[in-house]
């Protein structure tokens, strides 16, 4: 348990993710309860990379997405329809080098956990204590940066903003992606 700590139980065997997403709230909650939100489980499941769980903080129209597999991956911020990842949103609050945590690098997965709530409580007031106009300045900025509106255009392109019957039948993803 010495470099694992959170991820084995009392006998050494690996925590399933749900387990551990679990505890990684346990760390998270002192941050964003008292601040009005909830935890809201969501999927657990086995993808091709293995057993993943994930869930989210819910304080009306803002969310806050947590995906774990073997560590805390996606960490998403939706305030209405708008969303930023977490490393844009830091990154547009200061500089990329600007003392933000997450996601940080440990054989400790609940590291993630820690790492994040610093992040919260130090640079994220606006989204877990106000009105989320931060996000919705650093989502218009960070779109063009971080392939959003490309994935927009994908998704145009693979008919999900159209009718079955304007769907492409012709070409297959290469195309689309080309």
């Amino acid at each position: 348990m010495s470099d694992m700590i959170g991820a084995r139980d009392e006998s050494g065997h690996a925590l399933d993710p749900a387990q551990v997403l679990l505890l990684g709230v346990e760390i998270l909650d002192p941050v964003l309860v008292p601040r009005g939100f909830r935890f809201v489980a969501g999927a657990t499941d086995t993808g091709s990379g293995g057993r993943f769980a994930s869930g989210e903080y819910v304080r009306g129209d803002h969310r806050l997405e947590l995906h774990f597999r073997h560590s805390l991956g996606l960490v998403r911020y939706h305030v209405g329809a708008l969303s930023i990842g977490h490393r844009e949103y830091m990154e547009c609050l200061h500089s990329p080098d600007g003392g933000h945590r997450y996601p940080g690098f440990s054989a400790d997965p609940l590291d993630g956990f820690r790492h994040l709530a610093y992040d919260l409580e130090r640079f994220a007031a606006d989204f877990t204590a106000g009105t989320g106009e931060q996000i919705r300045d650093c989502a218009g900025q960070a779109q063009p940066a971080t392939g959003m509106k490309r994935l927009s255009r994908v998704e145009r392109a693979a008919g999900r903003d159209r009718g079955p019957q304007d769907t492409p039948r012709v070409g297959g993803w290469r195309q689309i992606l080309l």
